[in-house]
């Protein structure tokens, strides 16, 4: 992504898709961007509930087309399922997502006092 980041636009290497997990607001999400679709899995609790945009059309995302292309969300949901590596310090089934004794137990680091 650096290529881009620097305006070097003809030097960025060109991906099928780009997958991008976050661990914010309480709750694990993620997101796929495909060409001109973008998949957003609002809570992968539920990995079955997909929005879908046109990003050509719709850069506000403003209109979810899950429902009108099937066939683009049952791939955004075989990348995400194909791409998430577990990570043993975050957990969706963890309170806290982040589970700091594991990462203590793991790596050896002390917490914060």
């Amino acid at each position: 992504m650096l290529p881009t980041l620097l305006g070097k636009h003809e030097q960025q290497k060109q991906h099928e898709y780009l997958y991008w997990e976050l661990y914010e607001w309480g709750r694990p999400n993620a997101a796929i961007r495909m060409g001109q679709w973008k998949g957003v899995i609002p809570n992968r609790n539920h990995p079955d509930q997909i929005q879908l945009f046109d990003l050509s059309k719709d850069r506000s995302e403003k209109r979810d087309l899950a429902q009108a292309y099937p066939e683009v969300v049952e791939k955004i949901q075989q990348i995400a399922k194909d791409e998430h590596v577990k990570n043993p310090f975050w957990s969706k089934d963890h309170q806290p997502l982040y589970d700091v004794e594991k990462a203590i137990e793991i790596t050896g680091m002390k917490g914060l006092p």
